[in-house]
């Protein structure tokens, strides 16, 4: 598998060089800047199970993109559509800031009150 990874970075440099510098900048960013985050939705507000991506606002209520996600039965969503929904077996793939990882997290999980 790293192998079959590195020989697709290195098609990729060659190809689109500006796209690889892009995601390696995104990568090695500083602790306040880009993160690419996984977020698990065990904790999900009852609330907002079913509810689609649109229907949370997410970009505009946290600031963060939600650029992929992990269904239960493994397969994944790349760039999901807005119609899609949240359920508590998925994870999130989210970009932004660590403020705003934090704020999309805050919104959308419920927090343990338990000791």
């Amino acid at each position: 598998m790293p192998d079959k990874l590195g020989g697709q970075s290195m098609a990729k440099l060659v190809a689109q060089p500006d796209v690889m510098e892009f995601i390696e900048l995104i990568l090695l960013q500083s602790m306040e800047s880009v993160v690419l985050e996984e977020i698990s939705l065990q904790k999900l507000a009852t609330c907002f199970e079913g509810k689609s991506l649109i229907e949370l606002d997410i970009r505009n209520t946290s600031g963060a993109n939600i650029i992929g996600m992990k269904r239960k039965d493994n397969s994944y969503l790349i760039n999901p559509v807005p119609e899609t929904t949240l359920s508590p077996s998925d994870k999130l793939f989210a970009l932004g800031t660590r403020t705003q990882i934090r704020q999309l997290i805050n919104t959308i999980t419920t927090s343990d009150t338990g000791a």
